[in-house]
């Protein structure tokens, strides 16, 4: 397919043009980033559940853990993105289009993609766990022009990696609940497994904490749906969720913590 008829397969699915283009974009980043590094990264987050899993929740941040004791230099990375994102950012209507490197490589670091002076996506890279491995899959890219196949949690640990995300926020994002609604529903599930690590990782101080859970889940309501969901959903999704006043997404958290409640 070429870049036209792959943001075209995104608008179907409800996304906005603009969005449509981004996620063909990410797309591309992926090609580039794992033709060249194949054996470096694991894509998790937002834009991992758009691209793998069905999600219609728009995602403008690419994700990556890093998978080797050796990482790619700033420098190796914006080389092999820039010849292919450029030339689908410009066959996408995009000019002037930059890679750059916006914190020193370290434990996370950022990369921002940009046409002019608009931010059209960014490049996270942390490292990963050792713990989680297991629970890594390989998904193939259909719309790559190459045979390719991306490194990426399986639903149950992107619900975990969600879970974490939900209860260690300085403050509640909605896009968590949003995406732990959509993994439920797909039938993701907290194996015994991740239980224990949900109980021993970066939530467990929460996970002590009942009346912290409850109100946390009593925080998603109108007030912080509204803005952070209304520009990255179809508007037929977000206009449902307000019918029942975003009561689904705190039953599926209800679901998810029903042990710990």
């Amino acid at each position: 397919m070429n870049y036209g008829e792959r943001r075209a397969t995104y608008e179907i699915r409800g996304f906005r043009p603009d969005a449509a283009a981004v996620n063909v974009l990410i797309e591309v980043a992926l090609e580039a980033l794992f033709s060249t590094f194949p054996e470096q990264f694991v894509f998790i987050g937002g834009a991992s559940l758009v691209l793998f899993y069905g999600s219609q929740r728009h995602s403008a941040d690419l994700d990556l853990w890093l998978n080797s004791g050796e990482a790619p230099t700033p420098e190796d990375i914006c080389a092999a993105l820039q010849p292919r994102v450029s030339e689908a950012s410009e066959a996408l209507g995009y000019s002037r289009i930059s890679i750059t490197s916006a914190t020193p490589f370290g434990d996370v670091t950022k990369f921002l993609i940009k046409s002019g002076e608009n931010l059209l996506f960014t490049i996270d890279l942390t490292k990963i766990s050792a713990a989680i491995k297991s629970e890594v899959t390989l998904l193939p890219l259909v719309a790559a022009d190459e045979t390719l196949s991306i490194p990426v949690p399986t639903r149950n640990l992107a619900l975990l990696f969600k879970a974490e995300a939900f209860l260690t926020r300085r403050r509640v994002k909605a896009r968590d609940a949003f995406d732990i609604k959509l993994l439920l529903d797909s039938g993701a599930k907290l194996t015994e497994d991740l239980k224990i690590h949900l109980l021993d990782g970066p939530a467990a101080d929460r996970m002590e904490d009942t009346h912290f859970r409850s109100a946390r889940i009593e925080q998603v309501n109108a007030r912080i749906c509204e803005p952070e969901l209304q520009p990255f959903l179809p508007e037929e999704i977000y206009r449902d969720l307000v019918k029942h006043d975003f009561q689904p997404l705190r039953d599926a958290l209800i679901t998810l913590f029903s042990e710990w409640l």
